[in-house]
């Protein structure tokens, strides 16, 4: 086989297997824990120059079922309560934020293919 047909099967082939694993680690993540919004929501206790109180970052779903990093936003203005989900770069989402779980400690996994 030719050499260069070789090399592009093995990075195919460990493309394939790293895209595997992610795709896993996505169904994983999806098939987590999560807390519906209509059950409870995170607990806010960091004060700023925002309006009310901040969570720490969590772990939020839309309806859309995209994953993101976020945090909520929780108080009263004008007497009136308000709980506004924003991304870690402080926008609104698009769609309705349905599930949330609270960060988890980053794990790494070897993925292989380096040798000190």
């Amino acid at each position: 086989m030719n050499k260069e047909i070789e090399k592009i099967l093995r990075l195919y082939n460990i493309e394939e297997r790293i895209f595997g694993e992610l795709a896993q680690d996505i169904e994983d993540l999806l098939q987590a824990d999560w807390i519906s919004v209509e059950d409870e929501l995170p607990i806010c206790t960091k004060s700023g120059v925002w309006d009310g109180l901040r969570s720490g970052k969590i772990t939020v779903i839309d309806e859309c079922e995209n994953v993101y990093s976020a945090y909520l936003y929780s108080g009263k203005m004008d007497g009136l309560e308000f709980n506004d989900w924003y991304d870690i770069n402080d926008d609104e989402f698009d769609y309705k934020i349905t599930h949330w779980q609270y960060c988890k400690p980053l794990i790494t996994k070897k993925r292989g293919g380096c040798n000190p």
